[in-house]
């Protein structure tokens, strides 16, 4: 772990493909390969973070990506949320995100830095008049799960992950107005 005192956060473009596809495998295989069948994480790993599909997401109009970096310049972490994404367990009408995507580099884990991007997405989405966000997180990552709570985040439903042969219970979390 890291103790960081400065970063930045910022906006990605197209510039960036390759080095959100780099984080996003790297984090992803660092949370989840010890309870993942490893083919299935080969697989996953080579669809979800490829750079050709990091940069056609990039593209797209409703997807926001954001990096976290050091004033060094050292990737921390990056989030994506998608705009106007509802969930079936959302209350019916309003602007709902997704958060579709939190990591953060290994390195960086407890060092205190989520919750600061976590802060600039809520700041960003209500500034876009968004109604709140939501994200779905596996029930057995307790460490997100409590993260997410102390950003006021509640469950609200579930939903399924399927990477390969596997299907995971996800919770779905929200965030936003109105959440008791």
């Amino acid at each position: 772990m890291q103790t960081i005192a400065l970063i930045h956060i910022r906006r990605a473009d197209a510039e960036d493909a390759a080095l959100l596809a780099h984080a996003g495998r790297t984090s992803f295989y660092h949370a989840f390969a010890d309870t993942s069948d490893a083919a299935d994480m080969a697989d996953y790993l080579e669809k979800a973070f490829n750079e050709a599909q990091v940069a056609a997401e990039l593209a797209d109009a409703d997807n926001y990506f954001f990096i976290m970096e050091t004033v060094q310049g050292e990737v921390a972490g990056y989030a994506k949320l998608i705009a106007d994404k509802r969930h079936e367990s959302l209350p019916e009408g309003g602007n709902w995100w997704k958060l579709q995507r939190f990591y953060l580099m290994p390195d960086f884990i407890g060092s205190g830095i989520a919750a600061i991007l976590m802060d600039e997405l809520k700041e960003f989405i209500t500034a876009k008049g968004a109604s709140g966000m939501w994200l779905a997180t596996w029930t057995e990552n307790k460490r997100a799960i409590r993260f997410y709570e102390k950003c006021g985040f509640t469950i609200c439903g579930n939903d399924q992950f399927v990477m390969g042969k596997s299907i995971t219970c996800d919770y779905v979390m929200r965030w936003g107005w109105g959440v008791s």
